[in-house]
């Protein structure tokens, strides 16, 4: 099984653990109502999915880095972009004083 899957279902399962001990401890052991119980319980769902899940992508993250785009070879592509944007404007604004002297 590939890397990626098994963090993810571990973080999964940790978070799916921790939501139900809550719910648990506060239904059983508190005595709270149970939609009250289970607004409570998805907070610590929530806390664990997050810093579990900034763990489980970091697999990705770390396979990426073969794949990924050099800064340089980034910085070209958006230069190269503002550019063409920035002779695009520059046609089109010549183009409207020409048409202003015409008429």
């Amino acid at each position: 099984m590939n890397k990626l899957w098994v963090r993810w279902v571990i973080a999964v399962a940790l978070s799916v653990m921790a939501f139900v001990a809550c719910w648990a401890s506060l239904k059983f052991g508190v005595r709270i109502d149970t939609a009250v119980a289970l607004g409570w319980a998805i907070l610590p769902f929530s806390v664990v999915l997050a810093l579990t899940g900034v763990w489980a992508d970091a697999a990705r993250r770390e396979g990426d880095k073969d794949h990924a785009p050099t800064s340089s070879k980034v910085t070209r592509i958006v230069q190269s972009q503002r550019a063409g944007d920035k002779a695009q404007q520059l046609q089109v604004g010549r183009d409207l004083r020409i048409n202003e002297k015409d008429g």
